[in-house]
């Protein structure tokens, strides 16, 4: 058996080709097999009933390079000349034949569930038909389909989780910021994340050049294809804009690292501006609408300023979502019977299946943002107001359900 015989592959079609000569090999050794099974199983000659064949696959799904396994039953009772004939039906309705032979079929129960096993090389997003016959010359004696979904690169999800609530010296130390990151990473596994993509920094793990580390790494392992989450819980504070003098109320806003060397809203903007992937930003500090937990706030003391040019506006971007626990000139609080900060608290309840508003099993960013923020308001008083910037077209999903 040689391609040429079988198949009817454009030349230009080159992820096609190398589809199609995976299969082939796997084929002839199929039809040896078949052939060689009349050993086994004897031989008989007589009209008996229809033979019965089905072609199936190990899952429904597929992406880029996984590993596709395709199985082949056949029932015959008695020996019989016919033509085997697979064949596989593109998204556009053309056709690839992988085998079109004629055997001679011994009577069989022939099942093998990795008759095909091979890499997928990238191929057209859509839905494909596996397709098997035999037939003789009276027509086609018996015929089986199976549908499968090619659905592109492999979308993987990578996570940085800032948690400190033990900051240097004691006066500033918070409640519940750690645990904050802590029920974050749970809700994210619990949804489908890997836990090895997801690095989570806590207190004293969670100084300035841990947290710049652990934002490369993000930008370094999340593809394009894939979504990236940075969340944080800690201080937020402010202070006069420093150059680039880019602040329309004068005031650059921070995330206070554990030591206090502190990341500025540029900062973070210039670092979150090397993650190529779409991106959910999630801050629970005080300012942060512009960048505080009993009720205790996000926030180091000091003349609380009116500002008016806030934290979204800095790291917004195209491909990304911002959520943001407050507004621009406002704290965020944490509250000692929820155990968690207060945004935070309805961001996780949304992530384990509460905001599931459209119950497709999945929740997405802004899912999460609109389950949590009229319940955020009203448990503050309305003096806790969430921000989102959405620069993302349609809906981000976030975790399954």
């Amino acid at each position: 058996m040689t391609p040429d015989g079988y198949l009817n592959v454009k030349r230009e079609d080159q992820n096609m080709r190398a589809y199609v000569a995976f299969c082939i090999s796997a084929v002839t050794l199929l039809v040896c097999c078949v052939a060689g099974a009349g050993a086994e199983a004897g031989v008989g000659v007589g009209a008996g009933a229809l033979p019965a064949i089905s072609i199936y696959t190990d899952k429904a799904d597929y992406y880029a390079y996984d590993v596709m396994h395709v199985g082949l039953s056949i029932f015959n009772d008695v020996q019989r000349e016919v033509v085997l004939k697979i064949w596989l039906e593109l998204p556009s309705g053309d056709v690839r034949i992988i085998v079109n032979a004629a055997v001679t079929l011994p009577p069989l129960s022939y099942d093998n569930p990795t008759l095909l096993s091979f890499t997928l090389p990238p191929l057209e997003n859509g839905t494909y038909t596996w397709h098997a016959s035999l037939s003789d010359g009276s027509g086609v004696l018996c015929e089986d389909s199976v549908v499968w979904r090619f659905l592109g690169a492999k979308v993987e999800k990578w996570a940085v989780l800032v948690g400190i609530a033990d900051y240097v010296g004691w006066m500033n130390d918070l409640e519940y910021t750690d645990d904050d990151a802590l029920d974050m990473r749970t809700a994210l596994i619990n949804g489908g994340w890997q836990a090895d993509h997801i690095r989570l920094l806590l207190d004293d793990d969670a100084d300035k050049p841990e947290v710049v580390a652990a934002l490369l790494w993000l930008a370094a392992n999340a593809d394009p294809d894939d979504i990236a989450l940075f969340f944080f819980s800690g201080h937020g504070t402010y202070g006069v804009d420093v150059p680039p003098r880019d602040e329309a109320d004068g005031y650059d806003e921070y995330i206070c690292t554990h030591e206090f060397a502190d990341i500025r809203d540029d900062e973070l903007a210039a670092l979150l501006d090397r993650v190529k992937a779409r991106t959910v930003v999630i801050i629970d500090s005080c300012f942060s609408g512009g960048m505080a937990k009993r009720r205790q706030a996000k926030t180091l003391a000091k003349e609380h300023v009116a500002l008016k040019d806030g934290f979204d506006k800095d790291v917004a971007a195209e491909n990304r979502i911002v959520l943001m626990a407050c507004d621009d000139d406002e704290y965020s609080y944490e509250y000692s019977f929820l155990k968690n900060g207060v945004f935070t608290f309805f961001i996780v309840r949304g992530l384990e299946g509460y905001a599931d508003a459209t119950n497709d099993g999945y929740v997405s960013a802004e899912e999460c943002f609109f389950f949590a923020n009229p319940r955020v308001r009203y448990l503050t008083s309305l003096s806790q107001n969430p921000q989102m910037f959405d620069g993302y077209e349609g809906e981000l999903e976030l975790v399954v359900v």
